[in-house]
């Protein structure tokens, strides 16, 4: 049986999975946040910055592998106000992406927000 489900991520991915934007560094480059990579590199992130690395996000969930995502050593996860370790939840179940996203996207502060469906339990299986 297939499932679509609404999944509902807010994506602060800056400051969850990345490690933080920099607005410690107040190094900008035309407006954008300087987002500091683990590899240590600096970059501008602008809107499809940001909305790329949900897609990432989304990604890994669907690979199960939360190695795919350059994670902050003290991640936290969280799911429905539960505390879990990754790859948990949602993580165990997302087989792909739907056709459906909302986001809404703050490049000066470096943070995304998303609405998104997903797929649960493979494609439907035709009659």
């Amino acid at each position: 049986m297939s499932k679509s489900l609404t999944f509902i991520a807010v994506c602060l991915l800056l400051a969850t999975i990345v490690g933080g934007c920099s607005s410690k560094n107040n190094s900008q480059q035309g407006g954008m946040e300087q987002i500091n990579l683990p590899a240590g590199s600096t970059q501008p992130c602008d809107r499809a910055c940001l909305e790329g690395f949900v897609e990432q996000y989304l990604d890994a969930a669907i690979a199960h592998d939360p190695k795919l995502l350059p994670l902050a050593a003290n991640v936290k996860f969280t799911e429905n106000g539960q505390r879990l370790v990754l790859p948990d939840a949602h993580w165990k179940i997302m087989t792909g992406k739907g056709k459906y996203r909302l986001f809404v996207t703050d490049p000066e502060a470096g943070q995304v927000a998303c609405m998104a469906t997903i797929r649960e339990e493979g494609a439907p299986k035709k009659a």
